[in-house]
């Protein structure tokens, strides 16, 4: 987690200071002789500092209170490395191709409900933090093109019912039945 460090200035005397994590110390540690603080979870943090009396002055204590929050979830860049896309691309498939360039720990994924269509678009993507509890889930967009599917065939597979024609009639299709 992030970290800082809490100073102490003013008083008299020749008391050592002295740091400790009075509430919240599993969201916070703190070293007990140079005050450095590392944030270790979410939550209410209240630091005690203590100088330490001497022959001529008594204890004395100050706290520092703050609330941890949330951190946005360094992602960076979102980019695919997979295939040629087809509007009939299963998005799992996409999903499992998706790729972050962050140091946090997730998963990305399109957003539910994502179709492809034909053209280049951008497409929302959800990143999921591996620790939900110290992390915003987040969602940017990402760039795709998507290609029409090939035709890789096409035949007649049941034959039309009128087979016989004169010179002048319509073409009847009742019955065919094209597969491609």
């Amino acid at each position: 987690g992030d970290t800082f460090s809490l100073s102490s200035s003013g008083g008299i005397g020749e008391g050592t200071v002295t740091w400790a994590v009075t509430t919240g110390n599993t969201f916070a540690t703190v070293d007990a002789n140079t005050g450095a603080v590392n944030i270790t979870g979410v939550g209410a943090v209240t630091i005690t500092a203590t100088k330490n009396g001497d022959s001529n002055y008594e204890n004395a204590t100050a706290t520092y209170s703050f609330t941890t929050v949330k951190a946005i979830p360094n992602v960076g860049t979102v980019s695919y490395n997979g295939g040629t896309i087809y509007p009939t691309t299963n998005v799992a498939t996409v999903n499992d191709k998706l790729q972050s360039t962050g140091s946090t720990p997730g998963t990305l994924s399109l957003a539910t409900g994502t179709g492809f269509t034909i053209g280049s678009k951008s497409y929302t993507w959800i990143f999921t933090p591996a620790d939900s509890n110290n992390y915003h889930a987040t969602t940017g967009t990402i760039q795709l093109t998507v290609v029409a599917d090939s035709l890789l065939r096409i035949e007649v597979t049941t034959a039309p019912t009128k087979m016989t024609y004169v010179y002048g009639d319509a073409f009847d299709p009742a019955g065919m039945v094209v597969t491609a």
